[in-house]
């Protein structure tokens, strides 16, 4: 015999109608929920207005969760745009210090005593020497006395001419600066010359004096005319000549061989300051031959422009209207203390009465 089984099956079982007129005159029905065998328990589901609450929840969850993701991305960002600014501000106001700190010191007392040495003459007579031979060059009086006094104004004029002053120093305005700098030169340089070419003179050799002039590229091209014209982009511009090539290249009027395409150290830069002390007091320019020296100290002042200004407009020449530019930009300053310069001698009244 084959045994039958028995099964259990799981139903639920519609309510009964209840009868009776409701106040509104309709019958309702009601789905009462019935216990089957198996133990299902079956409830009524959400209604309309639960399932729009709970997708709004959704929604407002699920945008919080992101605005917090976003936020702190641009934090994150924001705070490593910083520290890299920060790093490059620090890294071009240090290599401006060492360029500063080794400036030459111009000492006329120190420079005639080492002409007599050198002569066993007096200044006099080597001043004659001296003219004797601009002379014999066809370098009349009137040309040195120019050369003379042309020194106090190169400063205004650093970065629109290759010619350097003659007298070794530091010369520069509120926005360009140049120094000359007593630096051995690499090994891999010790063993070049110049070499004369068909077109010129390639200015190869170098000498322990170099001539750094800094100052800021606007979009307008260089500060001053356009003499540097080859400078490539905006930004702060680094210019290193040696001096002895470049006084070479001046005497035979080789001087537009000189590589002049320049390119920025760094596009963020969108402007620059300089003010010179002696000591006692701030100025806006210096001059080594009408000071007699170097400054004891100069503030330097870099303005950096943000990420989200950095657009053409706000690149140019710092000065004039264009101070207003430099709103948005932010700045890093530090002050430079030049070890081989000497603070000017103070005559107390005492002695000025005696």
């Amino acid at each position: 015999m084959i045994g039958l089984r028995s099964e259990k099956r799981c139903y639920v079982a519609p309510g009964r109608r209840t009868g009776g007129a409701s106040a509104g005159g309709q019958r309702r029905w009601s789905l009462l929920a019935r216990v089957s065998d198996c133990g299902i328990t079956v409830r009524p589901g959400f209604t309309l207005l639960e399932v729009i609450l709970a997708m709004a929840l959704a929604v407002i969850v699920i945008a919080a969760v992101g605005t917090a993701v976003h936020v702190n991305l641009r934090a994150f960002d924001s705070g490593r745009r910083d520290v890299e600014e920060a790093r490059l501000a620090h890294s071009l106001l240090r290599r401006i210090a060492d360029d500063i700190r080794g400036a030459v010191q111009y000492d006329p007392q120190r420079a005639d005593e080492i002409l007599k040495a050198a002569t066993g003459s007096s200044s006099s007579s080597a001043a004659s020497d001296i003219s004797q031979a601009a002379e014999q060059s066809g370098v009349d009086s009137e040309t040195t006395e120019q050369v003379a006094s042309s020194v106090s104004e190169y400063a205004s004029n650093l970065a629109e001419t290759t010619t350097l002053p003659p007298v070794a120093g530091l010369y520069g305005n509120r926005y360009e600066l140049q120094v000359d700098v007593s630096r051995l030169p690499r090994i891999d340089q010790l063993g070049q010359s110049i070499v004369p070419t068909d077109d010129g003179t390639s200015l190869d050799r170098v000498s322990d004096m170099k001539t750094v002039t800094y100052y800021v590229v606007g979009l307008g091209g260089a500060v001053g005319g356009p003499s540097l014209g080859g400078a490539q982009g905006t930004g702060l511009i680094r210019r290193e000549l040696d001096r002895a090539v470049t006084a070479f290249a001046a005497e035979t009027g080789s001087l537009s061989n000189i590589d002049m395409n320049l390119w920025p150290i760094a596009p963020e830069v969108v402007g620059i300051e300089f003010w010179y002390t002696d000591g006692s007091q701030w100025y806006e320019y210096w001059d080594s031959v009408e000071r007699q020296g170097l400054p004891v100290a100069i503030e330097v002042t870099l303005y950096i422009a943000q990420p989200q200004k950095s657009s053409g407009r706000f690149f140019g020449l710092l000065g004039g209207s264009d101070l207003q530019v430099l709103d948005s930009a932010r700045t890093y300053k530090t002050v430079v203390y030049i070890p081989s310069a000497r603070a000017p001698k103070v005559t107390l009244e005492s002695e000025s009465t005696d």
